[in-house]
């Protein structure tokens, strides 16, 4: 049993496992948290699966959460779901502290990790719908990820492991479900070649680069604006800064980069012409004689003159349409998602 056993008990009962179409009911917090286990199928992906989803987190302002997990080859499958059931417990418990996760968060764990592992982690993303499971409203979806995969989403963002994680399933735009026994998508020590983690980054959450016919565009969403504002003040960057963005939801493709790739890799999903292709950040950088944006990487980059600089830091921190018509490679934009645009979170 993991950290989250010893910090919050397991006053989970055995109980017996879930079968199809039956669930089984946790109750770890008697009258506020309730967790419910649904064994399922899922199309086009060999299982069989079992779904453990929250009820209760939102009474602290937290989205509810699932994990769903192949249980083939899994031993003591009651086990892994009372100390998934404890895990909610730590998740509530940190809501209680203002401490929630959203979408593209994750959570680092210390050598007492999650499901036996050790330095392991979590990300957190949006969660589909499931088959013949009744879900609470918008949950998040936990994927367990080794500690290698959780330095990487540390030092470049989690969308870079989710995207392989999608390559390496075939499953666009990435698996929304865990297997315990999969290998690491992380290289180790060549992911120290990556530009991207070696730079300055701010987290623009909720916003998005998407490449169509040409043109590059950014949506910044309310959410991420008071990023751009404390990244504006009291100065613009003086060096180069790479904006983490979401991948675009309207994309049909989604850049993938690994250390010593020659050319440029993308997913897609099944007979899509991969016409709106979206990244997980945007580097911008001055310095040059003429604008350009490049594909860089699972991303783009912005290259400018000092004065096309000057005028896209002025219009972030104004909250202000910006263009370039004119420059090598693709023209750019950046537009913003009106204020009256409610949160899931």
């Amino acid at each position: 049993m993991g950290i989250f056993s010893k910090l919050c008990g397991s006053r989970a009962p055995s109980g017996s496992l879930p079968a199809l179409g039956k669930p089984i009911e946790l109750v770890p917090i008697p009258g506020v948290l309730t967790v419910r286990a649904h064994a399922h199928a899922m199309q086009d992906v060999d299982g069989p699966f079992v779904t453990i989803v929250t009820e209760g987190l939102r009474s602290r302002g937290q989205r509810e959460i699932l994990l769903t997990l192949r249980t083939r080859d899994v031993d003591d499958l009651a086990s892994i779901i009372r100390e998934i059931s404890n895990f909610f417990v730590f998740v509530y418990r940190l809501a209680g502290e203002g401490k929630i996760v959203r979408n593209g968060d994750f959570t680092q764990f210390g050598e007492r990790g999650l499901l036996g592992g050790s330095n392991n982690g979590v990300l957190y993303v949006d969660a589909n719908p499931i088959s013949d499971i009744d879900l609470p409203p918008a949950p998040l979806a936990a994927i367990v990820v080794g500690p290698d995969e959780i330095a990487l989403a540390r030092a470049s963002g989690p969308y870079r492991v989710l995207a392989r994680l999608g390559e390496h399933y075939r499953t666009f735009p990435f698996p929304r479900w865990n297997d315990l026994h999969r290998s690491s998508v992380a290289t180790g020590e060549q992911e120290t070649t990556s530009v991207l983690a070696k730079m300055a980054r701010a987290r623009v959450s909720g916003s998005s680069v998407v490449a169509e016919s040409g043109h590059l565009r950014m949506l910044v969403t309310p959410d991420g604006r008071p990023v751009l504002r404390k990244l504006l003040e009291p100065s613009a960057p003086s060096e180069p800064v790479a904006l983490l963005t979401d991948p675009a939801p309207d994309a049909n493709a989604r850049l993938v980069w690994r250390p010593r790739q020659t050319e440029p890799t993308a997913i897609t999903p099944p007979g899509s012409d991969g016409s709106r292709m979206t990244g997980i950040f945007l580097l911008v950088t001055g310095g040059v004689e003429r604008d350009e944006v490049r594909l860089f990487e699972d991303g783009y980059a912005l290259l400018l003159t000092a004065d096309s600089l000057a005028s896209l830091w002025q219009a972030l921190r104004d909250e202000q349409p910006f263009s370039l018509d004119r420059c090598d490679g693709m023209t750019f934009a950046v537009e913003w998602a009106s204020l009256d645009s409610t949160s899931i979170n």
